[in-house]
């Protein structure tokens, strides 16, 4: 890219990091919550175990959740930073957010694809799918948006 002005930044690019950074607020915000619960359920299952008679592998069940919330909320946590920062590199046209996006955005789909067939409600997780896979499509086909990102 010869000029780094706003006449520069594609309409596409700039919608698509809008996207990015919503995506990744709420990434953060379940981020969080899982984390949180992880640790809720962490002391809820050291009292229920220190006050219980029942043999230590009733906890077990418990105890595997406990990580396993744990273990998604600070991989959502990360997939939140991810976005962010993708997003900030959208907005200041850096050449590496047009991959960052790319790779976010197919992410994204297969952890909705995954929610999809775990059982989730289908509506949600469909939209993400749909916008996520127009933002790829949109930074793999539109001219102004690989300029603007200096893939053109």
């Amino acid at each position: 890219m010869s000029q780094s002005s706003a006449q520069d930044t594609s309409v596409v690019v700039i919608v698509i990091g809008i996207y990015m950074i919503l995506l990744a607020v709420i990434l953060l915000c379940i981020g969080a919550a899982a984390v949180g619960c992880g640790g809720v359920m962490g002391g809820l299952t050291s009292f229920m175990a220190s006050q219980s008679e029942a043999p230590p592998d009733a906890m077990t069940g418990v105890a595997v959740a406990t990580g396993l919330a744990t273990v998604v909320g600070i991989a959502t946590l990360s997939a939140g930073v991810a976005s962010l920062v993708v997003a900030i590199g959208l907005f200041l046209t850096k050449p590496w957010a047009y991959l960052g996006a790319i790779v976010m955005n197919a992410v994204v789909v297969g952890l909705e694809v995954l929610n999809i067939l775990t059982g989730a409600p289908i509506v949600v997780p469909l939209l993400v799918i749909l916008a996520s896979g127009a933002a790829i499509l949109f930074l793999l086909y539109d001219r102004g948006a690989k300029q603007a990102l200096g893939r053109a």
